[in-house]
């Protein structure tokens, strides 16, 4: 870890880590509520079947089967009723077990992330417990844009900053720029640019067989795949 801020800067090494660890939390959240966890690992990292914030990862623990997962270590941490610890190792168990289905999201990681895991997660206040509670489930299920909503969020507070400025460095691009843009606003986009330009070819193949007008043909009954 000094090695690494020593090439990088401490603020540089500070906001990958905690980028890694926001990434890592919503993808687990998002695919244990739509149930997307892979079928050996389908466990609730975060809840309970309720949506309470007790997470069944934990209670489950002496039963899971993951790559690297010390039996011995998960009896001790339960023995010594160090559910902190436990619940730490667990998570950094699964994301490494997830490097085998994600490995984009979840590189293996061995290094100095660890150290900078995140502490008390089990706490009512921790970010897990706001995630719980500030999000309704119900806002995940098939909604794969929260995680879009969520991102944009995320870099708000440094996007305030930089479009202060009057001249902007490479650096500051990514936060000005990068904005969330919803599945409607992208639908609008298609169906009135590509989307047009594909019905207005069809119109002229003759599709219609129902003696309707060309101009009453749908962008479903195009065939349009937005």
């Amino acid at each position: 870890m000094v090695r690494e801020v020593k090439k990088n800067g401490f603020e540089h090494v500070i906001e990958e880590v905690a980028y890694t660890w926001f990434n890592r939390f919503i993808a687990l959240r998002y695919m244990e509520v739509n149930n997307y966890l892979p079928r050996d690992l389908r466990v609730r990292v975060f809840t309970n079947e309720n949506n309470e914030f007790k997470p069944e990862i934990l209670s489950e623990a002496l039963h899971l089967e993951m790559n690297g997962l010390d039996t011995q270590k998960v009896f001790d941490y339960i023995e010594q009723n160090k559910q902190e610890e436990l619940y730490k190792y667990l998570l950094l168990t699964l994301c490494n077990e997830m490097n085998e289905y994600l490995p984009f999201m979840f590189t293996s990681i061995n290094d100095y992330k660890t150290l900078l895991f995140p502490d008390n997660l089990l706490n009512d206040d921790s970010v897990l417990a706001r995630l719980i509670s500030d999000i309704d489930e119900d806002s995940w299920l098939d909604q794969v844009q929260i995680i879009g909503w969520l991102y944009q969020y995320y870099n708000s507070e440094l996007k305030d900053i930089v479009m202060k400025k009057k001249n902007y460095t490479k650096d500051d691009i990514p936060a000005a720029t990068q904005l969330f843009t919803p599945d409607w606003i992208v639908r609008y986009m298609v169906e009135n640019s590509l989307g047009r330009l594909y019905i207005n070819k069809k119109k002229h193949q003759g599709i219609f067989e129902d003696g309707r007008d060309p101009s009453e043909m749908t962008v479903d009954e195009s065939g349009v795949s937005i």
